[in-house]
């Protein structure tokens, strides 16, 4: 789908976008086959300003196959689609929005991924952090925002950080070992000559458990 360089109506008549835009702006049944027919038959009605910010904004719909097939229209857009994604973003919003953000556009909308860690809601900064590990230079803020936050936040903040290698990285991941062997999860990419031979140490005694278990006489054989 090639969308215009700005918000442009094209010269496709109202009434053929018409139940397009009804599909995508109501409920009640038959709205997944018409905005699929379309998809497939004349994805071009999606770059009409007319349509796509409906179609961003049904985003979320609440039948959750339609919400995919509109992530997958949206995807089909490729980055042109991110400025249209960025106008009036929600930080408490869609997680989907930001979802496509990071995946279409990286490191290219980094200012955009830092502006929005101090306001968003804990689902879309999960999604945020992702996008904050496509930069190294985020290295300290990912760092703190694995210091700070707990569960699923801090967890997905060590796993980006594992993206940047980097010495104070691994410093930072050692230090964590050394009070809790638990973070050995999150050390696998590095090149630190000591996490590496703890990963091994691990790994071996976790080996030499499902051997010895293995020994153990079963049932069948007393």
């Amino acid at each position: 789908i090639v969308l215009p360089a700005e918000k442009a109506y094209t010269d496709i008549r109202y009434s053929q976008l018409k139940p397009l835009i009804q599909a995508l702006t109501t409920t009640g049944s038959g709205r997944y086959e018409i905005i699929e027919k379309t998809y497939q038959h004349h994805p071009e009605r999606f770059a009409d300003y007319r349509v796509l910010p409906a179609l961003i904004a049904d985003l979320d719909d609440a039948y959750g196959e339609l919400a995919e097939l509109n992530e997958q229209i949206l995807r089909a857009c490729g980055a042109g689609i991110v400025p249209f994604l960025k106008e009036g973003f929600d930080p408490a919003g869609k997680k989907a929005m930001i979802r496509l953000i990071v995946d279409l556009a990286g490191n290219r909308e980094n200012a955009f991924y830092r502006s929005m860690v101090p306001l968003a809601q804990p689902a879309i900064l999960k999604e945020i952090i992702r996008g904050l590990a496509c930069d190294p230079d985020n290295r300290d803020l990912l760092m703190q925002i694995a210091n700070n936050e707990k569960g699923k936040l801090k967890e997905t903040a060590l796993y980006a950080l594992t993206r940047i290698r980097d010495p104070k990285v691994d410093a930072f991941l050692l230090e964590k070992i050394r009070k809790n062997s638990r973070f050995l999860h999150y050390a696998g990419y590095t090149n630190d000559p000591e996490i590496t031979a703890l990963v091994c140490a691990s790994v071996k005694e976790q080996l030499q458990s499902v051997l010895e278990a293995q020994a153990l006489p079963t049932l069948d054989a007393e």
